[in-house]
């Protein structure tokens, strides 16, 4: 995720081609921990995390949830995920549930979730992560087209059931992929 501020016209396209890139981008450290501390990450025990990505995302929130919590990733390409799946295991963060499929329709079997979050750009929030998201639970995610900025959009599950929406900043992520994608 790059701030609308920090992310210079001139350069969008070529921040969008390195967003496939096979191999280490430099990323702000800021990135990551802005989406953490959105969905105030610093209090809950299940988070589910649409498209696998940079890992980081992954083994920061597990650091915050501990022994006790649960973060689990969907990754819909099979390369990404079997890489996402080795580094956390090599880096000593093993206890991450790895799943390959679409990020989208979350996993379930895991759910309900304290907190989601979703690390590619969607057309709307999809219906199933908001789902399995319990009352009481927030999701992030960016929403707009590919290559222009978007919107990070904060959506809370209030306990009665009800969905507030809150739009928090200017953004470029890579698009997800399938029928809540482009």
């Amino acid at each position: 995720m790059l701030s609308g501020k920090e992310v210079d016209n001139r350069n969008k396209q070529h921040v969008y081609s390195l967003a496939f890139a096979h191999f280490a981008v430099e990323v702000s450290l800021s990135q990551v921990p802005q989406t953490l501390i959105e969905i105030e990450a610093t209090n809950f025990l299940r988070l589910a995390l649409a498209r696998s990505g940079s890992r980081y995302g992954e083994a920061s929130a597990l650091e915050i949830v501990g022994s006790k919590g649960c973060v689990v990733t969907v990754e819909i390409d099979s390369e990404t995920y079997r890489f996402a799946k080795e580094n956390l295991h090599k880096l000593g963060y093993a206890d991450v549930d790895v799943e390959l499929g679409d990020g989208a329709y979350g996993h379930p079997a895991k759910s309900p979730y304290d907190k989601v979050c979703i690390t590619a750009s969607c057309k709307k929030i999809p219906e199933p992560l908001i789902q399995q998201l319990r009352p009481g639970g927030r999701l992030i995610t960016p929403m707009g087209p590919p290559i222009i900025e978007q919107d990070l959009v904060l959506l809370a599950k209030e306990t009665e059931g009800g969905l507030k929406v809150s739009y928090l900043d200017k953004v470029l992520y890579v698009p997800l992929r399938g029928p809540y994608g482009f």
